[in-house]
Formats: structure tokens, C-alpha cells, sequence
């Protein structure tokens, strides 16, 4: 059980009883806004051992039991790769976890300095780096040298910034300009509008008319399907409260609307999940390092992307009494 305690004095007395009257779909155009910048994740790279000739582009884990097996000391190079469809007016970053593990870094031939980061993301040990003076309109080029140490742990990297990606393995990801509109019908999945590794927060906005808002005593806000940790709703400017339920969450707007006009904002707060992984195998029962790392026949060098969105967003009007 969830217990939520709220500021306020304690409802008194019996509550009153509504009965259902009907309901409206809420479809249209709505706009969206990212309030953190968005991710692509580099998890696909070619192998260089020692100067030999790259490999063909192979999934990090496949990378880490060809070095493993080749064992400590091993010289070693990657080549990660993503396109650029435009390049973004605004700062773009490479996001390295545990820099100091390798011994050179370089974007598009251009080595970075290692101790001047531009902080961190999520966590210490993931520095970002400012690389926007070296991204480019079409193919990219992220190049680290490493010596196989104790403890290989060849990790993704990742590309933050103001952009929409397409998701493909094998180095085809790539970054292209956002919408910044999307159609809401019954039910809609952000990862699939350019946001599929995106874990902060998003905002929809959209807007729906009410014509006989004097005509119900009760009216509510109905998500069918969250596909989010959680849903911040606001009407007309105001913060009415947050939907946390995963199956039929509703919350009351009644003293938000007025006749004509309303303005609605649902702001989704995501998760990790999409981003840090498992990236390539169905969720199970039980999330463990071997979810991540043991190529198997439940495998898929796809990526397995949970749906970030919400399903059958509706207006629910009621009147008192039975």
C-alpha cells in the first residue's frame, strides 16, 4: 500500500455519491515539450586489438568476451559511430563512464581533454564533455584507446543534447531535428516520436472545450494506461495534482475548468529503464547483472524499449445521486 500524506484539514463525513453521466476522448495535436536534454546510447562499436583492422560493429558485451579472453595488458581501440542529420545550435555532450579507464578519447580525430568535463550526469562517474564544436552534419566518430585492465568493464557512452533520435544497432542511430508536435490518439508511445532513450521529464500540451461545464456536479481526468512513474496534471495554469496509478488513474479537474476553452498539461516522468537498460532483452520477473551482460537465445541486438506514454486520455463527467 501507498500512503500519501497531503497538507490540509481531514474531509468530514460520508462521501457523496456521483453517478457517471458520460464521457469525451481527448484527441488533437498536442505539443511537447523535453525538460532535460535528450539521450542516444552508444552500446554498438568496432574492435581493434593491439593495431589489427577494425572489427565489424558488435554489441559492448560481445567487445568484453573478445578482450577478456585475450586477457590483461591487451593494447585494445573502439570506434563508436552515430549520424548527424542537422547540427544542433545548442551545446551537445559525450558522456564518458569512468574517463580515466582509457587512455585517449577522441571525436571525429579531435582528442578531448579528459580533466576539463562539464560535470557529471546520473552519476559521479559518468563526466560529460562538451563536443558541440566537433559534431557534424552526417557521420561521427567517437574513438577511445584503452589497455585491458582488472576489472574491463567497457560500458555504453552517451550523446546528450537538443535533438530527436532514431534507434538502430550497429552504429545506425542517429540524431535528427524534433517535432515538437504529436498527434494524441488512443494511445501514445514517445518512443517512437524520437525519444527512445529519453528519462526525464516531458511535457504534453494540448487544449478541449467544454461547452456545459455547469452541467456536472463532478468532473474528472482519466489516464486507461500510464506508461510512466508518473503523471503531473495541470488545467488552465494550475497544478491539480499527480496520477501515480499504472491501470485507470483519474483525478478531479472540477474546479479547474470553465466554459469554452481549457488548457491541459500532463507532464510524464519516466524512468531509467530505456536508457540504462536492459536495452536488449524482454523485462522478467527478476532484473539481474546477467540481464545485461549474458548474450543468450533471449538476446536480440534490436533494442527492447519499454513504451513511455499513456493510453486513453478522457474527461469524465458526473452528477450527484444515484
Amino acid at each position: 500500500k501507498l500512503f500519501i500524506l497531503k497538507p490540509g484539514k481531514p474531509t468530514r463525513g460520508p462521501p457523496k455519491a456521483y453517478t457517471k453521466v458520460g464521457e469525451a476522448t481527448l484527441w488533437g495535436m498536442f505539443t511537447v515539450k523535453r525538460r532535460y536534454p535528450n539521450v542516444l546510447v552508444l552500446d554498438f562499436a568496432q574492435l581493434s586489438l593491439d593495431g589489427a583492422r577494425w572489427s565489424e560493429f558488435k554489441h559492448l558485451y560481445r567487445i568484453k568476451e573478445e578482450l577478456v579472453a585475450q586477457g590483461f595488458g591487451t593494447s585494445y581501440k573502439l570506434r563508436f559511430r552515430f549520424t548527424a542529420k542537422f547540427k544542433p545550435d545548442t551545446p551537445v555532450y559525450l558522456v564518458v563512464e569512468n574517463p580515466g579507464m582509457y587512455r585517449s578519447i577522441k571525436v571525429n580525430g579531435v582528442e578531448i581533454d579528459r580533466s576539463r568535463d562539464c560535470g557529471c550526469w546520473i552519476d559521479r562517474n559518468f563526466r560529460k564533455y562538451d563536443i558541440s564544436n566537433t559534431v557534424t552534419v552526417g557521420e561521427n566518430i567517437v574513438e577511445v584507446e584503452g589497455i585491458l585492465g582488472l576489472e574491463p568493464e567497457i560500458e555504453p557512452m552517451y550523446i546528450l543534447g537538443d535533438f530527436a533520435v532514431v534507434e538502430a544497432p550497429y552504429g545506425e542511430s542517429r540524431i535528427v531535428p524534433e517535432e515538437h508536435v504529436v498527434e494524441l490518439r488512443e494511445e501514445l508511445d514517445l518512443t517512437k516520436h524520437g525519444y527512445p532513450f529519453y528519462s526525464g521529464e516531458i511535457e504534453l500540451r494540448g487544449n478541449f472545450e467544454l461547452s456545459n461545464v455547469e452541467s456536472y456536479d463532478r468532473i474528472e481526468l482519466s489516464i486507461e494506461k500510464l506508461n510512466a512513474v508518473l503523471a503531473l496534471v495541470y488545467v488552465n495554469g494550475a497544478r491539480v495534482g499527480e496520477l501515480i496509478h499504472m491501470y485507470q488513474p483519474s483525478i478531479d479537474i472540477t474546479n479547474y475548468v470553465k466554459k469554452g476553452g481549457n488548457d491541459i498539461r500532463i507532464v510524464l516522468v519516466g524512468t531509467l529503464r530505456n536508457v540504462l537498460g536492459p536495452l536488449h532483452k524482454e523485462d522478467t520477473s527478476w532484473i539481474s547483472p546477467e540481464t545485461f551482460y549474458i548474450i543468450d537465445e533471449k538476446w536480440s541486438d534490436e533494442y527492447v524499449l519499454k513504451p513511455f506514454g499513456l493510453k486513453g486520455v478522457k474527461l469524465i463527467f458526473y452528477k450527484k445521486g444515484a
